[in-house]
């Protein structure tokens, strides 16, 4: 995060738990641009793309547990 690739936005203390959550932001278009890029290229190598909606899905929903599932599937 110092090479400033991404940006710290927000940290969360896990209720009952020693876990924090962090919430990255991209700092500007040029950077978004590289990752949508390099997302799109690993997505088409390592994800059936029958699966990608229900991945995707997962995703929105917050549903970690299937989207790792699907992920690595």
């Amino acid at each position: 995060m110092h090479s400033g690739y991404l940006n710290l936005k927000v940290v969360k203390e896990v209720e009952s738990s020693l876990r924090r959550k962090f919430q990255l932001q991209i700092p500007n278009r040029e950077v978004r641009i590289i990752y949508m890029e390099l997302a799109e290229k690993w997505i088409k190598h390592h994800v059936d793309l029958g699966q990608l909606e229900t991945l995707l899905s997962a995703l929105k929903k917050g549903d970690i547990t299937l989207f790792e599932k699907k992920l690595i599937h």
